[in-house]
């Protein structure tokens, strides 16, 4: 089995781990009689439905993997996350979708399949893991989603099978203040359940993460390993995070840098390696957009002292779907990703669940469909609420676009 198929299985699995939660808040839209509403805009969003990994061999990319993705309508469109900067793989929660990989050039073989399953509720309460053995799919692994009484996730457990049984293997928990995930514990079962490690999160004023801090468990205390420090510019984009050591005492090890283009797009992501003095170049992410913040490809490139040499690429693909949303006056309200208060004046909430240190973005254009506002940054894992100022834009009606890597929804809003 090829090496890279390999990565990108593993990247997959690690994904697959993140929890979905969902809000629920009763201070959405009230649209009786706003002077905004004869405003009317059939609101079409995106999902991804697949893409194509290549290699750069000899001057040529070769086809590598692939990742299809297949939707079930009567199922909620909301959930999820594709996660392009760290070139990983996930989906808007379809009922089930399939990994392939390229193996001699000769035909696209099945590798894995996950498949989800989902309550009453509309939650995703297990996903099963399927290998191919060549003439089938067979049981492989379980991962199982337990959820607090407001639905945000509480716990997830990663199962084994084997002997026609599932064991337990790994379990997060995920803790809360205030409506703000503060920490993640993971335990590993042997007889019992044991502790392994802990991710600890702060926060700016405005709901965005400034540092991530991974401990592991001594056997009887936490100890510090490493931590991200994110830095974000005026208006909220994240430009840079900081990767410490433990040694003891916190040691820079290397960054990400993060960089726009002149519409605030995110087109590259470089990773810098630390010496002590300056930051080095080592990888590079290109993205080229697709439609609104959506990326069509990302290119991964390593620098070699003199040039950039080319390694990777993902061409993805969407399919357009009407969510159900028309304007504002019939407004589909949607449990993962939700506006507040509505109309606003200078400031709104925005609220929605995301996977493990995924990026998005947040887009408002007008109702002549122009941009007026961009901003990119760093999500946690499950719930999410950040403010946002818009005391810079004039009255009317807007369109708020959540981009989580790979599905694009809209939320209508009023500034009056």
């Amino acid at each position: 089995m090829k090496t890279k198929f390999t990565f990108t299985l593993l990247i997959i699995c690690n994904i697959m781990l993140h929890a979905q939660s969902v809000f629920f808040n009763s201070n959405h839209l009230n649209t009786n009689n706003h002077q905004y509403l004869q405003n009317k805009e059939q609101v079409m969003d995106y999902r991804l439905i697949n893409f194509i990994i290549e290699d750069y061999e000899l001057g040529d990319w070769v086809s590598s993997d692939s990742v299809i993705y297949s939707y079930d309508d009567d199922l909620p469109y909301g959930h999820g996350n594709f996660d392009f900067i760290q070139f990983q793989n996930y989906s808007s929660e379809p009922l089930f979708y399939i990994c392939e990989y390229f193996q001699y050039s000769a035909e696209w073989v099945p590798a894995v399949k996950y498949y989800n399953n989902f309550n009453s509720d509309d939650l995703r309460f297990a996903q099963n893991i399927d290998s191919w053995d060549g003439t089938d799919y067979a049981g492989d692994g379980r991962i199982e989603y337990i959820y607090n009484i407001d639905n945000s996730i509480s716990t997830i457990i990663t199962l084994d099978y084997s002997g026609g049984d599932y064991d337990s293997l790994y379990k997060q928990k995920y803790n809360y203040s205030a409506d703000q995930l503060v920490n993640i514990t993971s335990q590993y079962f042997t007889t019992e359940w044991e502790n392994d490690a802990i991710e600890v999160y702060s926060y700016n004023s405005d709901g965005l993460v400034e540092t991530t801090t991974y401990q592991y468990w001594t056997g009887s205390t936490w100890a510090d390993t490493y931590r991200l420090i994110s830095n974000y510019d005026e208006d909220g984009n994240l430009i840079e995070e900081i990767n410490q050591d433990y040694a003891p005492g916190w040691e820079t090890e290397g960054r990400y840098v993060y960089n726009y283009n002149a519409s605030g797009f995110l087109n590259e992501v470089k990773t810098q390696l630390y010496d002590g003095l300056d930051y080095l170049d080592y990888q590079k992410f290109a993205f080229v957009e697709f439609e609104n913040g959506m990326p069509a490809t990302n290119t991964i490139s390593y620098w070699d002292g003199f040039v950039w040499n080319l390694s990777l690429k993902a061409t993805m693909e969407y399919e357009a779907y009407d969510d159900g949303t028309v304007a504002i006056d019939n407004p589909l309200f949607n449990k993962n990703f939700n506006v507040y208060p509505n109309p606003a004046s200078d400031v709104m909430s925005i609220e929605f669940t995301s996977n493990s240190g995924s990026i998005v973005s947040l887009i408002i254009t007008n109702n002549a469909g122009e941009i007026v506002n961009r901003q990119t940054f760093k999500a946690v894992q499950g719930n999410n609420q950040i403010t946002k100022s818009i005391s810079e834009l004039p009255a009317g009606m807007y369109h708020l676009s959540l981009i989580q890597n790979g599905v694009k929804e809209t939320h209508s809003f009023i500034i009056q």
